[in-house]
């Protein structure tokens, strides 16, 4: 049976350096060393046989609650594309992304953002399998009927239907 694998995002651990910085080990040190071993978690689940490596990147609908402007979301995005951009075109086919929050009460950090807000910034990632959680969306139908007309032009396989 084909097995989908999920690993946490880069911009998820991107969080995990203080804020003031750690002395002798800088914050471009810490974003190298965790976009090579991004890598390699990705590369070790294909190796060991994962259909399809999905990255969780369920915080960046957090973001744009956190930061209405989405520069935080955009600089996830650029972080993960770091990590994605390692890839060739082929082995990205079997690479994909989830923004999806488990639908449970404790767990809800950011269901008041409107998933057609993240769906645009989404697919910029130079992912090409996007699992897209709609069961806890109140109004799913409008969600899939974002405007797509005003969508960048995306290079990473994916077509707007």
């Amino acid at each position: 049976m084909p097995v989908k694998q999920a690993v946490i995002s880069a911009s998820a651990l991107s969080l995990l350096y203080p804020q003031a910085q750690h002395s002798g080990y800088s914050r471009e040190q810490y974003l190298d060393a965790l976009i090579a071993e991004q890598e390699g978690e990705i590369r070790r689940c294909l190796q060991k046989g994962a259909h399809v490596v999905q990255i969780d990147f369920t915080e960046g609908r957090f973001s744009i609650k956190l930061d209405p402007t989405r520069r935080l979301l955009h600089s996830f995005i650029d972080l993960n594309n770091l990590v994605l951009e390692r890839f060739s075109a082929e082995e990205r086919s079997e690479l994909g992304c989830t923004p999806a929050q488990a639908p449970i009460a404790t767990s809800t950090h950011s269901a008041e953002v409107d998933y057609a807000e993240l769906l645009p910034s989404l697919f910029e990632l130079q992912a090409t399998n996007f699992c897209v959680q709609l069961a806890s969306e109140p109004d799913r139908k409008r969600v899939l009927k974002f405007d797509s007309g005003n969508m960048p032009k995306l290079d990473n396989g994916f077509s707007w239907g």
